[in-house]
């Protein structure tokens, strides 16, 4: 028997033989019309499918270029080589250097995908533009009323120098003179498209104290375009240099209406409803009517602003309001006052199985709407209030049952005036029409004998309907004329409301009417004597007509000697549904009435209330607090007019204002934010100075 080592030196011999034995050469078969070549015959290279040869992050370097004729790949982005032999190296070096190249763009490969809102993922691009994100980051200052020291902040540098290395940090000096620029193009903007609309232009104007003690005074543009949509524009938010007396305000509106080139395109201007602005808008009426420049003389220059009316109206009522509301008030007070009750309420509500999302809401001594929502709320969480009685020894102003009622009533007479409240809020639609059958529904409501069965209602009620009446008889013409170019209302508004507020006395209802109509004459009139748009070029091609056409225009034209205003008011009223579009009627109807279309197009832009101004104000508020009051008043200004011209769809809106609503937690927010004072700017000629 051989040994391991015999038989080893056999196969090694064996083994020798065989190699140095010539092999035959290799013979193919080729079939008839067949050949075999050189490159057919090679084995196929393997396909690279890993990630770093997928992404083309490297390239294969081909062996004669290197030194030792080894396989080598090169980085596409920094240049580095590494051994690329398949049979000996693997691609764990290569996806290693793809994390830590120094050229790489982005610190993970995954951020060359982003998520779409329907979940598909898209590639985005990994190179970032600095213009965009400096722009970005204006917006944002911009539209969330952000401190201008925010881009100051350490916090803030650090995360954009992390997520772009390449991140040039900005100064609020630099953010400022951005601002500006910004400010200057967009106002050139806004002044070509008001310039370019058809019609007249219709301001609100208000007045506003900052906490410096300096007097502000915005001015808010309202028109109608060509395309027949209204547009709100914040044209002015100023600060009055002292003395403010009438003739200086006045004054002032002058000028700002040069500026904005519409000193003889004014309609109509919005106050709210006090003594001394009858006097200024009076002084501006006389100027503008010295010029030639209003309608009618003036006629329906000066609107009321009808919130602040109703504003008026109600806070005198409920001044006599009973003690039950005082109740609820303190009530509210009390759950809001700790965290502790705040969740012992909460635990109410979910052992009752109520929600608690709608919540409690303080209310403003100053803003009745406020007071209606707070009664509003509490009456739907009445039980939850009986059940707190119980379980808190120290709550003791639970109103009682009789009282309960009692608020629901006072519920029940502020609603119209909450609900007309909401109308006049509106900025993208016209509110002049709707407000006269809303305002008609209040009139009812305040003669409404079930609202007299109490004693605690009958003295509010007598004092609200006295002031009402009054303002009824002032204003009422102006509302009537807005409801009749109405296609839903025309004349048959003015019946019914009459109806309702004179009862059957018919000789009153027929000259209310007849004034109405008499005022609306007028006002037509006054249009009809405007040349037409476009009147020289209609001339110029009248003078090419054939003569056969321009005598039929003649004829038909003498057919009728209706006016486009007695044509409108004959023609059948409009079905009467809630959600219509009057400004698409009155673009379709722009070529059957030309002249009446016109009128519909500036009276409709008129605003019933100076909201929107007021709603600068909450933002300008926000702008110029205790740790930014030293900012000029332009800066002020191109800040607050910039968020309602880039994002005024919810500008300035408040729709639940609650001034106990986390006010500890909101000042710590403040305090967190803006603490840091301005530092005191540097005397060069490159700093923008705030």
């Amino acid at each position: 028997m051989l040994g391991k080592m015999e038989w080893s030196e056999i196969e090694k011999k064996e083994s020798t033989d065989s190699t140095s034995v010539q092999q035959p050469p290799f013979v193919g078969l080729a079939f008839e019309g067949e050949s075999h070549t050189a490159t057919q015959l090679k084995k196929k290279t393997k396909r690279r499918t890993a990630a770093c040869w997928t992404s083309n992050w490297f390239k294969l370097v081909d062996p004669k270029d290197c030194s030792d004729g080894k396989p080598r790949a090169q980085c596409t982005k920094c240049g580095q080589l590494f051994m690329a032999d398949s049979s000996k190296n693997g691609t764990s070096s290569l996806n290693s250097h793809m994390k830590r190249c120094p050229k790489r763009d982005n610190k993970d490969i995954r951020q060359m995908f982003m998520q779409s809102s329907s979940g598909k993922l898209t590639s985005r691009n990994l190179k970032i533009d600095l213009n965009v994100v400096h722009e970005m980051v204006l917006n944002l200052v911009i539209k969330n009323e952000l401190p201008l020291k925010f881009v100051e902040y350490e916090g803030f540098r650090k995360l954009m120098l992390y997520l772009n290395p390449d991140y040039i940090p900005i100064s609020r000096n630099i953010l400022l003179s951005d601002i500006q620029n910004i400010f200057k193009k967009e106002k050139n903007t806004i002044r070509e498209a008001i310039k370019s609309s058809a019609g007249r232009v219709s301001v609100t104007i208000d007045l506003w104290t900052s906490i410096s003690n300096d007097k502000y005074m915005t001015l808010t543009a309202h028109f109608i375009d060509r395309s027949w949509v209204l547009h709100k524009k914040l044209i002015k938010f100023t600060v009055l240099i002292p003395p403010h007396s009438d003739a200086d305000i006045c004054d002032t509106v002058g000028k700002i209406l040069t500026e904005w080139g519409l000193e003889g395109r004014l309609f109509s201007v919005t106050v709210d409803d006090a003594s001394g602005n009858d006097v200024f808008v009076s002084y501006l009426r006389t100027n503008l009517n010295a010029n030639d420049a209003l309608v009618c003389k003036g006629e329906f220059f000066h609107v009321c602003c009808c919130a602040h009316v109703l504003n008026l109206i109600v806070q005198d009522a409920i001044k006599l309001i009973d003690k039950s509301i005082h109740k609820v008030r303190d009530s509210v007070k009390f759950v809001k006052s700790t965290q502790a009750r705040k969740l012992r309420f909460e635990e109410s509500c979910e052992n009752m199985g109520m929600t608690t999302k709608r919540g409690l809401h303080g209310d403003v001594t100053t803003m009745w709407n406020s007071t209606y929502q707070m009664l509003d709320d509490a009456l739907f969480y009445r039980q939850v209030f009986k059940n707190l009685e119980n379980l808190d020894m120290n709550y003791k102003n639970c109103p009682t049952p009789d009282e309960w009622a009692k608020i629901g009533k006072i519920k029940q007479f502020l609603r119209p005036f909450n609900d007309i409240t909401k109308v006049l809020s509106g900025s993208k639609y016209p509110t002049s029409n709707l407000y006269f059958p809303n305002l008609v529904l209040v009139h009812k409501t305040l003669n409404d004998g079930s609202l007299f069965g109490d004693d605690f209602m009958m003295e509010m009620v007598c004092a609200v309907r006295e002031k009402f009446n009054k303002y009824w008889e002032k204003y009422s013409l102006v509302l009537s004329i807005v409801a009749v170019l109405d296609p839903r209302y025309k004349l048959r508004i003015l019946e019914w409301a009459n109806e309702k507020i004179h009862g059957g006395d018919s000789l009153l209802i027929d000259k209310t009417i007849d004034c109405v109509k008499s005022a609306l004459g007028r006002l037509y009139g006054e249009y009809k004597s405007m040349p037409k748009e476009h009147e020289s070029l209609t001339s110029d091609v009248e003078d090419d007509m054939d003569p056969f056409f321009i005598w039929a225009k003649k004829r038909k034209a003498s057919a009728s000697d209706k006016s486009e205003l007695d044509q409108y008011l004959e023609e059948p009223v409009k079905p009467c549904v809630k959600e219509y579009d009057v400004m698409a009627y009155w673009k379709s109807c722009e070529a059957q009435f030309p002249y009446l279309s016109r009128l519909a197009r500036d009276i409709l832009a008129v605003p019933m209330s100076t909201i929107a101004s007021e709603s600068a104000f909450s933002s300008g508020g926000r702008v110029i607090d205790k740790y930014r009051n030293k900012l000029l008043p332009r800066n002020v200004e191109a800040l607050v007019c910039l968020r309602d011209w880039m994002y005024d769809a919810n500008f300035g809106v408040e729709t639940d204002p609650d001034p106990d609503e986390d006010v500890e937690e909101l000042s710590e927010a403040l305090r967190d934010v803006i603490s840091v004072p301005l530092a005191p700017p540097q005397a060069s000629t490159t700093t923008v100075v705030i």
